[in-house]
């Protein structure tokens, strides 16, 4: 019979592990079975799980003829600090929402600046170069957690959704009360001259019908989840006004115990997954802008020209304002920075 370990609470004896370590190529490579146990804060239905984690976890299976088996605890089962879950080993894999975690993974926020990148696939592709193992991001967060990395991933560039104002121009947004999702939108928000306003999401629609809230910056997606386009019937993009990232990271003691072979198929897996995910994002954010656009009564404006010039400058400006805050608190902000910026974005 075949025995199944759970790596994040067994520790292989050194006998043990060098046989494990040293099985052979192939079908012999996965003659034992091991079970990785992965946890997420979403609920179980989010398209994260359905079009990137249940991908990577059933790829990994498949190729393994089943003898890399998952255990999923999502909607924070064993816990919503994922990071701290991880590291205590009741789980091996986690997917590591680093703007949950800001005081924890303060540099890696550069993937949540606007005008990072122009799409899901870009963003994901410079996250990756900065979080790969030897990645300056890697070095500076992860690997000193004991975490590794296995993909990065990057929500739809986020769009600037308003409801009593149109927006044309960059003093249009002064003294909007505007939701974001996190600190690097926020801080976006206020170098445009808005003001930004922490409620819960679920509190938007009433928040907005109320005039409470103004705006949002979300993608695309969001404006539908949380059914607010008859509240916010405008939407300003043509400029990248930040974004969401998050990755799929695994113990490095739990990696550390795999053999070779199964360390290559996860890491294959992995980087598949990331690149299905952030073609899911694009195309599906692309379809629901042009949806929302064919609506009676909503209005998209696109900037163009001086008026997009102007946001950009504005919104560059607030990166560099970031990467000053880092350097100023002894980290390496302005080199973070300048590595995702340089960074291939394919």
């Amino acid at each position: 019979m075949k025995q199944t370990i759970s790596l994040a609470r067994t520790a292989l004896h050194a006998g043990t592990a060098m046989a494990f370590l040293g099985m052979a190529a192939g079908s012999a490579a996965y003659a034992q079975e091991v079970t990785l146990k992965l946890g997420s804060v979403l609920p179980a239905g989010h398209y994260i799980h359905q079009h990137l984690v249940d991908v990577f976890m059933a790829d990994v299976e498949q190729k393994t003829n089943g003898a890399i088996k998952f255990e999923s605890y999502p909607a924070a089962q064993l816990g919503k600090d994922v990071p701290a879950t991880m590291g205590s080993g009741l789980l091996d894999l986690g997917v590591v929402i680093t703007g949950h975690h800001a005081a924890k993974f303060p540099l890696s926020s550069v993937g949540e600046l606007p005008e990072g990148a122009g799409s899901a696939c870009q963003g994901s592709a410079k996250m990756w170069a900065l979080t790969q193992p030897g990645g300056i991001l890697d070095q500076a967060e992860f690997a000193p957690k004991g975490l590794r990395v296995l993909n990065a991933n990057m929500l739809a560039p986020y769009v600037l959704f308003t409801g009593s104002r149109k927006v044309e121009k960059l003093d249009d947004v002064r003294g909007l009360k505007i939701w974001s999702s996190g600190p690097a939108a926020e801080k976006a928000i206020a170098e445009m001259g808005g003001v930004p306003i922490k409620v819960s999401s679920t509190e938007l629609y009433d928040s907005a019908t109320r005039g409470t809230v103004d705006g949002a910056v979300f993608p695309y997606s969001g404006l539908v989840q949380y059914e607010l386009e008859p509240v916010l019937k405008y939407a300003v993009d043509g400029v990248n006004f930040g974004s969401g990232v998050f990755f799929i990271t695994v113990n490095q003691r739990s990696w550390d115990r795999l053999t070779e072979e199964q360390r290559a198929v996860m890491s294959e897996a992995a980087l598949a997954a990331q690149q299905s995910f952030c073609a899911y994002i694009d195309e599906n954010n692309s379809e629901l802008r042009d949806q929302v656009a064919a609506r009676d009564g909503y209005t998209v404006t696109t900037l163009e020209g001086p008026a997009q010039e102007e946001f950009v400058e504005r919104l560059k400006q607030g990166a560099v304002h970031w990467a000053g805050v880092m350097d100023k608190a002894g980290l390496p902000g302005s080199e973070v920075l300048r590595a995702h910026q340089e960074a291939a974005a394919d």
